[in-house]
């Protein structure tokens, strides 16, 4: 955010740094809307909702079902509070009615070993790392949370279609700082979009379940605006306190 506004400092603009931390923290040392120029989304990613494999579940209506018959029953993992994995099982939470604990942990590599020990029941999770586990039989996937199915796995239902409005990808972007002559913006994004449009780029992420995603400097910038209020909205709902 304090570099030269030269377009040879850039940062990958995560959601986490752009919108959640925007809603889960009290005080930032950088505003995500003036103190950047946003350039290019890179690509954006659904998560998967999984389920131990022990769980006769099929569907995510199967999910809601055994969850309002049995409140307080069934448990989901995620990555620690204000986590997107948190956000997004709230988010869950509260459009199907249900009442599930959520169970914290330090990293996926440790939630990912206990949901397919059955020592947790669900988790929302990225491609990359649950659907190898799918594929091995050690987990089953439910839905995946984009507006639309996955190219990857096009037979997987989304959560939309059972909760309508239901869809959150985790996106990534490219920013300079704040102030970047337009003529600059202007020559990395039309490179940015060339190299994202490129076949060999598409192939190289598509096994990871990641979808590439060129936009206009001016969709990146209101993405980050739009999704501010929504997610907010989520912590607030979850009781969720800012630090």
């Amino acid at each position: 955010a304090k570099a030269q506004p030269d377009g040879y400092t850039l940062l990958i603009a995560t959601q986490s740094a752009m919108v959640f931390n925007a809603v889960l923290r009290k005080k930032l040392p950088y505003d995500p809307l003036k103190d950047f120029t946003p350039i290019s989304m890179l690509f954006d990613t659904p998560t998967y909702l999984v389920v131990t494999k022990s769980l006769p579940m099929r569907t995510v209506s199967d999910l809601i079902a055994a969850a309002k018959a049995n409140p307080g029953k069934y448990t989901y993992a995620s990555l620690g509070a204000g986590s997107s994995h948190h956000l997004l099982a709230e988010m869950f939470k509260r459009k199907a009615g249900i009442d599930i604990l959520h169970v914290p942990y330090k990293g996926s590599s440790n939630a990912s070993t206990d949901l397919i020990a059955g020592q947790v029941d669900m988790m929302f999770e990225g491609g990359a790392s649950s659907l190898p586990h799918v594929r091995a039989g050690k987990l089953t996937a439910l839905a995946s949370t984009g507006e639309k199915r996955t190219e990857i796995m096009p037979d997987l239902p989304t959560v939309n279609e059972t909760l309508p409005g239901f869809h959150a990808n985790v996106w990534f972007g490219l920013s300079g700082p704040a102030g970047m002559p337009e003529a600059v913006v202007t020559k990395l994004n039309r490179e940015v979009v060339r190299i994202l449009k490129q076949r060999e780029t598409h192939d190289k992420f598509f096994e990871l379940g990641v979808e590439l995603l060129p936009t206009t400097p001016q969709e990146m910038a209101d993405r980050i605006r739009t999704e501010i209020p929504e997610w907010r909205a989520v912590v607030e709902a979850a009781g969720i306190q800012a630090e």
